[in-house]
């Protein structure tokens, strides 16, 4: 090594140390608009991007985390939103009642009523996943059919039937 390249060395390390990775980008894309380029500057843009991308990788794998199940609204429901905004109010309210778990609390209770609704409604294994898929169904009704179905669920009959079962099941296993 020479004396030259010993001088330049310590001269990138300390660019390097004095220089956050950000500046030294700016400064590397404005000689390059003005048209310089060398093996200096490949070499510092490469040295400077993998804080960036690791930077993204954080933000990214942050953006994948789920929602919790109260801050989700089914998509049925947000395609209303424009179309129909008096099935959309509805909707969005019994939705959010429905996974706070202040109406229909269980998942067989929201499947009952989703097959009260709809012969076409399919169960699904996981609550969220019935929950939109009643969305979905309550959503194709008319508006009248809508509020007959949903005063159909604040009265609890699905609930209460449930209940029922599972009293004659605790009878039969425990004879009380």
């Amino acid at each position: 090594m020479t004396k030259n390249s010993n001088v330049l060395a310590l001269r990138i390390a300390q660019i390097l140390e004095e220089y956050t990775a950000k500046e030294i980008a700016e400064a590397i894309s404005t000689l390059r608009k003005c048209d310089t380029t060398s093996e200096l500057l490949t070499y510092l843009a490469a040295a400077t991007k993998p804080s960036q991308a690791s930077n993204r990788r954080k933000g990214s794998a942050a953006e994948k985390r789920p929602k919790p199940i109260d801050q989700v609204t089914s998509k049925a429901v947000r395609d209303l939103e424009k179309t129909d905004p008096d099935k959309y109010q509805l909707l969005l309210e019994f939705d959010s009642l429905l996974r706070q778990g202040r109406l229909l609390e269980t998942n067989d209770a929201v499947r009952r009523f989703g097959e009260f609704v709809s012969k076409d409604f399919r169960s699904r294994t996981a609550r969220k996943d019935n929950i939109s898929a009643l969305m979905t169904s309550l959503a194709r009704l008319d508006e009248s059919e809508l509020r007959k179905s949903l005063k159909r669920a604040f009265e609890n009959p699905t609930s209460q039937k449930s209940d029922e079962y599972q009293r004659l099941a605790r009878f039969l296993m425990s004879g009380n």
